[in-house]
């Protein structure tokens, strides 16, 4: 079923740059990257894309949030999603 609506047209983009992430999670993209090099990010999280010598870094919108979960609370409420300071 995941797959099916994932396919959808009106489903939002399932593979984030770290400053889209970033963006809807109120952190910079470069705290992002500090993560992914960290190992916050699981495996299956990451995609990469070589581009000639450079590698560009895609993010899982769900397996990426649940990972930020480890190191601050997120939540999601009718569809929009933010990070809460509060434990």
């Amino acid at each position: 079923l995941d797959l099916i609506l994932e396919g959808h047209p009106s489903a939002p983009n399932l593979w984030l740059t770290p400053k889209q992430l970033g963006k809807l999670v109120d952190l910079s993209s470069s705290s992002i990257s500090k993560y992914r090099h960290s190992g916050i990010f699981e495996k299956w999280s990451i995609k990469e894309v070589k581009r000639g010598n450079r590698v560009d870094y895609y993010y899982h919108r769900q397996n990426a949030l649940k990972d930020l979960q480890k190191i601050k609370p997120v939540h999601i409420r009718s569809n929009s999603i933010y990070i809460s300071d509060k434990a």
